[in-house]
């Protein structure tokens, strides 16, 4: 699931949405964090053309949800795009 909801129209990160790390609570199953690098180059937004490139993904290792209650889907959604941040590749965004 892409919890930003959508792709964005600058390449920037949107703000993440606590609904997918609330199911994730509630199913009891951890979260793996996936960044996306070069995806922009590849398929360019309101276009059904792919393009060749590069495209970069790193998987992260899973945050456990053990122990955490529905209160704590904000805190998971901010850890968890903390995480992908720290991978993302600003310069991707533009190419």
């Amino acid at each position: 699931m892409f919890p930003e909801g959508g792709r964005s129209p600058d390449g920037h990160f949107k703000e993440f949405k606590a609904g997918t790390f609330l199911l994730a609570i509630k199913a009891g199953v951890p979260v793996i964090p996936v960044t996306l690098n070069g995806t922009r180059a590849v398929l360019k937004m309101n276009s059904f053309h792919v393009h060749p490139g590069r495209v970069e993904m790193v998987l992260h290792p899973p945050v456990s949800t053990e122990g955490m209650h529905s209160h704590s889907a904000d805190a998971l959604c901010e850890q968890v795009r903390a995480i992908i941040a720290a991978d993302f590749d600003e310069s991707s965004a533009w190419s």
